[in-house]
């Protein structure tokens, strides 16, 4: 070892063009590679802090040579034999390495050659993978990041996109930035950083996700096949688990819009929600990041389907997309999310009651309840497409071909009709609701009793609506007297079916001074177990 060090630094101080002059070096470093590939020689000689410091040094040495006036193929192979070395004394010590940096020095080496431009792809394809592997051994325990190395770092990430293709560079670039990205101070830089885009959504979702897994596939199809999931694919969804939980990402997000376009913030919160939706064990921190981002969407979108549907008579269906896919992906996430006390108190805390009935009300103002005679997307002709019922917010049967045109095709309900999103919100109202007097209260006097209420029928625009809003009702009117008097006097008006008390475990009553009142009703209730059921069929 003593005698290698040196013979290195002076071939790279001479740095001669003839291949013959690196002959000795390369030996003694294959040499050096075989001795570490065995436990007791690995950890005899990574337990001296001056091996890596050694390294250090032919690396800071190494990245001042002129290609142009070296053997660059013999230069390469004892850069890469220098890594592979590296690499092997990393497995016994990551503490070392770290100290000193020597992770971000081998970065700065390899960022010097490729700048000279005298190299073959396959080389520093090679150099690469090696580089990730051996900073992943680096940071398996631990992570040290240096801020005036994050330009190198950026440049050396986004390198990357050169070697997309080759599977073991991408295995080896994701498996360490799953470690590195845990360290707060360089996901926030890059967060804030315009190249962000390059690496998140270029490399990470566009290349990676949408060339060598199956994530991608599964978000447009909205499948909850997530359990057999590629080793890759679990990467990818690692990494994006640290960026989605860092509170820069909400700035991300409203830069990539503006910048990258809708087709890249859309992926990227389709992405996010199948993360989110099919993970667990979130913990404080991490919900609060999420939701601080997902409400700010959700009510910007709100905002934007009340301009939609200002546009009266008649809207325009093809902007209704961009808005139902971001609310669908926006709500996948609260009702998930809404599962964690946590969240239905930062949802509660923040007016999340409030926007939720919002959209509510907009959504019930605007979309038909529709009754399909066949089934949907059964292959009719034109005039059998009438043969639907289409009522309005006030129970009016809609008869106007334009608009029925713009919200259902082939007895498909359209995207302008905001399918299955009602749904979402009765859900997420039960679960802000549940045992919470304050939410129930806040519900009633935002008007958002009654939109639950009135959607307690058959709705193909929001399949088994009726069973969630009967779980629903059943928590706003669980030991909340105020809340089930409002109810008497909707029923004195006839404005409440019988069923759907009996079903919520209610039924009117007379008490003692001869006053209407809600009593339990033990035989007719159905079970909230029952009511799953019928809506998971």
């Amino acid at each position: 070892m003593e005698s290698i060090v040196p013979s290195i630094n002076s071939l790279f101080k001479d740095a001669p063009s003839d291949s013959n002059a690196y002959t000795y070096v390369i030996d003694q470093l294959k040499w050096l590679i075989k001795e570490t590939t065995q436990e007791n020689k690995r950890n005899d000689i990574s337990s001296s802090r001056q091996t890596f410091f050694d390294f250090q040094e032919c690396a800071n040495i190494g990245r001042t040579v002129d290609l142009k006036q070296a053997c660059t193929t013999q230069y390469i192979r004892v850069f890469k034999a220098i890594v592979i070395v590296l690499r092997n004394l990393s497995v016994a010590n990551q503490v070392i390495p770290q100290e000193i940096l020597l992770p971000s020095t081998m970065i700065q080496w390899y960022l010097s050659v490729s700048n000279q431009s005298v190299y073959s792809h396959d080389d520093m394809r090679e150099l690469y993978k090696l580089i990730c592997q051996f900073n992943f051994n680096c940071t398996r325990n631990d992570v040290v990041f240096d801020e005036s190395s994050f330009e190198n770092h950026i440049l050396f990430l986004m390198d990357m996109l050169n070697f997309i293709n080759d599977d073991d560079s991408v295995n080896a670039f994701s498996l360490w930035l799953a470690n590195f990205i845990k360290n707060d101070a360089f996901l926030s830089m890059l967060l804030n950083d315009r190249r962000s885009f390059a690496i998140i959504d270029d490399i990470l979702i566009n290349g990676i996700m949408a060339q060598k897994t199956e994530i991608l596939s599964l978000t447009e199809s909205k499948s909850d096949a997530l359990n057999d999931l590629s080793s890759l694919a679990i990467l990818q969804f690692r990494i994006i688990r640290q960026i989605i939980t860092h509170e820069s990402f909400g700035s991300y997000l409203r830069s990539l819009c503006k910048n990258k376009g809708f087709d890249s913030f859309n992926t990227t919160i389709k992405v996010a929600a199948m993360l989110v939706t099919s993970s667990e064990n979130w913990d404080h921190y991490q919900i609060t990041a999420i939701l601080n981002w997902v409400l700010k969407t959700f009510e910007e979108y709100t905002m934007l389907v009340e301009s939609f549907f200002s546009l009266q008579p008649t809207p325009n269906s093809t902007q209704a997309p961009p808005l139902f896919e971001i609310l669908f992906s926006t709500l996948d996430i609260l009702t998930s999310m809404a599962q964690y006390s946590h969240a239905q108190k930062y949802m509660v805390t923040y007016d999340g009651v409030q926007k939720v009935v919002k959209l509510f009300d907009i959504l019930e103002r605007n979309c038909l309840k529709i009754q399909f005679n066949k089934p949907s997307g059964s292959a009719q002709s034109q005039t059998e497409t009438r043969n639907l019922k289409a009522t309005d917010y006030r129970g009016n049967v809609v008869t106007s071909p334009a608009l029925i045109d713009n919200r259902i095709h082939n007895n498909t309900v359209n995207d302008s009709n905001f399918p299955g999103i009602k749904c979402f919100l009765v859900e997420l109202l039960g679960f802000l609701a549940y045992q919470r007097k304050e939410v129930q209260d806040s519900i009633r006097e935002l008007h958002g009793l009654e939109l639950v209420l009135s959607n307690c029928i058959i709705d193909d625009n929001n399949p088994f609506i009726k069973e969630r809003c009967i779980v629903c009702i059943r928590y706003l009117l669980d030991n909340n007297q105020e809340n089930q008097e409002f109810i008497c006097k909707l029923e004195a008006k006839k404005a409440v079916d019988d069923e759907v008390l009996q079903k919520a475990g209610y039924k009117m009553g007379i008490d003692g001074n001869g006053n209407v009142k809600l009593v339990a009703d033990e035989v007719n209730i159905v079970s909230e177990q029952q009511l799953l059921e019928k809506i998971n069929e």
